[in-house]
Order: C-alpha cells, then structure tokens, then sequence
C-alpha cells in the first residue's frame, strides 16, 4: 500500500489475501483521486454528489460481506477494512456505502425473500442500485416525518428546521 496511510494500527491488512490487498489499493487510490478533490465542493452546497457513485460501483465493495446475490462474498475483514478507506477519506461517502451496502443490502439478503434477492440482483449493477429508501437522497421537503417545518426568528432572519414526531 502507499506510505500516506496509518490508519491500519494493528496491520490487519497483512490478513487479507492478495486479491484483498489489491482491492483495497484501488479503493485508495481512487477515493485519493476522484473523491478527495472534489467531495467538499459538494458538502459547502448541501449537495450530494450523485454522480461519483456510477464509478464507485465499478470498484465493486457493496456488499463484500455477502455471499452470492451479484455480491463479492469476500468476507466481513475485507468489508471492514474498505469501509475504513472510505471514511478516512469523505466519512458521508463511507456512510452511504454503510447504508447501501450493509443496512440495505444486507436486509435484502438476510430478511427478503428469494424473489426479492433475484430482483435486486437483477439490474445490470447490483451493487449499487439503489435497494431501499434508506439508501436515496431525503425528499425535498426534508426527512421530518410530517413533512412540515417550524420557524423561529433570530434578529431579521427566520431559521427553519423540520418538524420531528
């Protein structure tokens, strides 16, 4: 791996086989060169950056500790150690990948049925298609469950925030 990284303090990395090593190195080196440059961009916006995950699918982690299903079947260490490379670099990117890949994924896979399993499995990359709501972008109005919002002035402006249960 490069010299940049320390965050493996007990070297967990030496237990990975080859092929582990390897995937982790391009998770890296791609989170260094596609997602560090540009990820803040879209953080001071209150964006998210919907069009990066197109390329993060193609390197192939979701649901690396699922066996079968469009999924690697590589193991939870592996599936550990490349969600630390995600959060080292943007800690949003390897949250979203949490939700896919573990909360979402990980549901379909251990709770859904065998039609379930198949049809999302089905699209031309599993991995990264969107499997629950949990893993899409909050709607517009916000993630209040009522939908509604409440309103509070502080000098001559008005701070909104969503109205929770």
């Amino acid at each position: 791996m490069t010299d940049a990284t320390d965050s493996d303090f007990y070297s967990l990395e030496l237990l990975l086989d080859p092929a582990g090593r390897q995937l982790l190195r391009r998770v890296r080196e791609f989170m260094e060169k596609e997602i560090e440059p540009v990820i803040n961009r879209y953080w001071t916006r209150e964006e998210f950056p919907h069009e990066l995950i197109p390329a993060m699918g193609q390197l192939g982690v979701a649901g690396l500790a699922y066996d079968g299903y469009g999924c690697g079947g590589r193991g939870c260490l592996l599936d550990g150690m490349v969600a630390m490379e995600l959060g080292r670099v943007d800690p949003s990117i390897a949250t979203f990948m949490g939700v896919h890949g573990g909360l979402a994924m990980g549901s379909v896979y251990l709770c859904g049925s065998e039609e379930q399993k198949q049809r999302c499995s089905a699209s031309p990359s599993p991995r990264w298609a969107p499997a629950s709501p949990a893993a899409s972008p909050p709607p517009p109005a916000g993630t209040a469950t009522s939908g509604s919002w409440t309103g509070r002035r502080s000098g001559s402006a008005t701070r909104r925030s969503p109205t929770t249960w």
